[in-house]
């Protein structure tokens, strides 16, 4: 016999249990082992997005593909680390650096321990400029939940900004009647800021390991998308490729006869100048003699050199003479 007092009235809509898929992925040792084995960088690099990437730290595998992704894992922490920090900071230019191609737009997505992405934060903050390029490069980031179901405009309704990041989500097709885990709808924050904790939660930056900043030796992004294989060489947006050097040949430089000669040892051989050669030298200087207009009689030790003429005398007669 059914008891009237023992009924239990049908659980209302927001009390029902929300499908898995909605929930995201059920991440435990297990899971990850069975997404190792079957080689789903799917699901493995989810677990990095959803800020739970210190669960894959120790793992390891066999397979090339995984282990090059398990080796980047501490890398990929620190890029979305210094992502949420551009983005609490609103600097553009770290943003990005770590966010351009080839790096997945999953990573402007990633979340931290709380679930908040970049963009909630930029918008939190009031932060103009990374809000707009986040925006820019995943425009589905205007939507995306939190752990307490907040999206980014509900964060952005507590601002004192005349509207201004509210609007930009708004024209960015934000919808502004989701609830979060309280009941409560963008607009209502609106109304009553006060009753949204966001300083406390805007601030946070996700963790990573000290070797976050080392560029894993066999990494490239591409892996992820699935443009990349195990042969396919790096692509970093931080390594700047190194100039091509044209394979010319270096003219050889001129030997030294005098080191040639050292290393034969042999003093170089003298040809005795043939008589003919003799008689055409004395020729030629004969012939030079006439077109000076120097008779026979005139030449060395003559008056035309008094010079050489005192010199050529004998010390002695100059004494004598005297």
């Amino acid at each position: 016999m059914n008891h009237p007092r023992r009924l239990r009235p049908p659980a209302p809509e927001s009390r029902k249990a929300v499908p898995q898929a909605s929930q995201g992925i059920v991440v435990k040792p297990s899971n990850i082992r069975i997404w190792i084995h079957d080689k789903d960088l799917g699901r493995l690099q989810k677990v990095l997005w959803e800020g739970m990437g210190d669960k894959l730290k120790t793992e390891t595998s066999s397979q090339p593909l995984v282990r090059r992704f398990l080796n980047a894992v501490p890398y990929i922490m620190g890029s979305i680390r210094d992502v949420h920090s551009a983005a609490i900071n609103n600097d553009s230019e770290l943003l990005k650096a770590k966010s351009d191609d080839p790096v997945p737009k999953d990573i402007l997505l990633s979340k931290d321990a709380n679930g908040l992405n970049a963009l909630h934060k930029a918008a939190g903050l009031g932060n103009m400029e990374v809000a707009r390029a986040i925006i820019d490069r995943a425009p589905e980031a205007v939507n995306a939940k939190d752990h307490l179901d907040r999206t980014p405009l509900h964060y952005a309704a507590a601002l004192k900004d005349q509207n201004q990041m509210y609007q930009l989500l708004v024209d960015s097709n934000a919808t502004d009647h989701l609830e979060d885990k309280k009941g409560n709808t963008p607009s209502h924050y609106k109304a009553k800021p006060s009753e949204l904790d966001g300083p406390r939660l805007l601030n946070v930056v996700p963790d990573a390991p000290r070797t976050a900043h080392i560029f894993p030796p066999s990494w490239d992004w591409r892996l992820l998308t699935g443009d990349a294989t195990t042969d396919t060489p790096l692509a970093s947006p931080h390594i700047e490729a190194l100039p091509q050097i044209p394979d010319t040949k270096v003219p050889e430089e001129p030997k030294n006869p005098v080191e040639e000669r050292k290393v034969d040892d042999k003093p170089p051989e003298i040809e005795a100048s043939p008589e003919g050669e003799s008689q055409v030298g004395e020729g030629e200087s004969k012939d030079e003699t006439e077109a000076l207009g120097i008779s026979d009689d005139e030449g060395v030790g003559s008056e035309a050199n008094p010079s050489v003429e005192n010199t050529s005398t004998p010390l002695s007669d100059t004494v004598n003479g005297n």
